[in-house]
């Protein structure tokens, strides 16, 4: 790989050409102006397979069939955009599989009409200042605003998709409901409503790996959160069939005000268990727990058997979680392929470790709660279940106040907060005995 922050003069494009033969990615953020004139029109890097670049003539002397992946730096000549994707890379790397960019009217319908001539093209990234390029806004009043250039982009016949809008603020309408296509992948940033109204277009892509960022717009307002949660679960178990990977995370732009009760919060996600092929799950939301109980745990544990990685955090001011040190019997239990566990826990009035010590090979375990009472004690416990496994976790905790008085809630029969680095080197030492023992 080579990367080059700013322009390359003559003398090094020269010595460059000794190994130019071996590089396979290049990465420059500035446009060579007058270092390649000696090339002559012959290809400074015929192999190159992935190419950084500004949109710039200068890119002629580095595009070439061998080429693969494409990330427009940036452009320097707005007018001259749909040229420079059909002359320098159409004709040059007719077999360019990934295009993206997040600079300039790159997408514009000149554009798109280009970009779909190219019949290997299966990965699309387009980010918000080259998105909005292709709105066609209506007057002001309107009640909503089509991407006419969106929904080209979601009619192309790519394999993954990679949409970044995080500024976009009125309504999305399509005219119909996307046909069958082949997008396994998408990832989606952007603002609830225009969310939903992607994947109503997409409902019939077979899609395995959903990776979604709600963006709370200025101005909104509180609802229901969180019969909001079930709507976005019941909408992506369109897909339980083939969904190995999902993501939902929310990016709120304020701190939520209102007091919610302890039984407030999104308690379950039904949809999310019939997803049996499901891989990797992160939950993630900014004011609205998700707290689940020890029994739903469990149901979650018997519902994905071959999860490798699961992620369910919130960040509510003062909760405290429903679920115990117990949920994670169930995880150890029925599923054996897991590497990485991150759940909000009470990890406290832990009495014993569990009788039967399993060999799971978790790696990694995150509880996003302080702990309270016998360090040692905790660390005993997980290494019964989890022996190779490293962990950390939350030692901050605000304060829960009461609805009523407005005083902190003490935590009573709690026992002495302890710190989880504690734990971490119990759990050490416990490992380091184990391993004795075994040699």
């Amino acid at each position: 790989m080579c990367t080059h922050t700013g322009s390359i003069s003559t003398p090094d494009w020269l010595r460059l050409q000794t190994y130019a033969e071996r590089i396979r990615i290049l990465e420059m953020w500035e446009p060579d102006r007058d270092g390649l004139e000696f090339l002559d029109g012959r290809q400074l890097v015929p192999r190159l397979h992935t190419l950084t670049y500004p949109l710039h003539k200068s890119m002629d002397m580095l595009v070439s069939p061998a080429l693969r992946h494409f990330h427009i730096q940036r452009f320097y000549s707005t007018d001259a955009v749909p040229e420079f994707l059909e002359d320098f890379l159409l004709k040059k790397a007719p077999s360019l599989e990934s295009l993206s960019s997040g600079y300039g009217p790159v997408f514009s319908k000149p554009s798109l009409d280009v970009i779909a001539k190219f019949e290997h093209l299966q990965h699309l990234s387009v980010a918000e200042d080259a998105i909005i390029n292709i709105m066609q806004r209506n007057e002001p009043g309107s009640p909503s605003t089509v991407f006419d250039g969106l929904e080209e982009i979601l009619s192309f016949p790519l394999d993954k998709l990679h949409l970044y809008m995080p500024l976009a603020s009125r309504s999305l309408t399509f005219s119909a409901l996307g046909t069958p296509g082949s997008l396994r992948v998408l990832m989606l940033t952007s603002i609830p409503h225009i969310i939903d109204a992607v994947l109503e277009f997409l409902v019939h892509s077979p899609l395995e790996v959903l990776r979604l960022g709600y963006i709370q717009p200025p101005g909104s307002v509180e609802g229901d959160a969180a019969g909001i949660w079930d709507k976005r679960f019941a909408r992506v178990g369109q897909w339980c069939t083939s969904m190995t990977v999902l993501e939902m995370k929310e990016y709120s732009r304020f701190r939520s005000q209102h007091h919610f009760d302890l039984d407030d919060g999104v308690h379950d996600c039904e949809p999310l268990l019939k997803m049996a092929n499901l891989r990797n799950l992160a939950l993630s939301t900014g004011c609205t727990p998700f707290d689940f109980s020890d029994a739903y745990f469990l149901k979650m544990a018997q519902a994905w058997p071959q999860m490798e990685a699961l992620s369910i955090t919130s960040g509510r001011i003062g909760h405290r979680p429903s679920a115990t040190y117990n949920a994670l019997n169930g995880f150890a239990a029925h599923c054996p392929v897991l590497h990485s566990l991150d759940l909000s826990l009470r990890l406290s009035r832990i009495r014993s470790p569990p009788s039967a010590p399993t060999t799971h090979r978790l790696d990694n375990l995150y509880i996003g709660h302080p702990i309270y009472g016998d360090p040692q004690r905790v660390a005993q416990c997980l290494h019964a279940w989890f022996p190779f496994v490293r962990v950390k976790g939350s030692d901050e905790e605000l304060p829960i106040n009461n609805a009523f008085t407005g005083m902190p809630v003490v935590h009573e029969n709690l026992g002495r907060k302890t710190s989880w680095v504690r734990v971490a080197d119990a759990l050490k030492l416990l490992q380091s005995v184990q391993l004795c023992n075994q040699s």
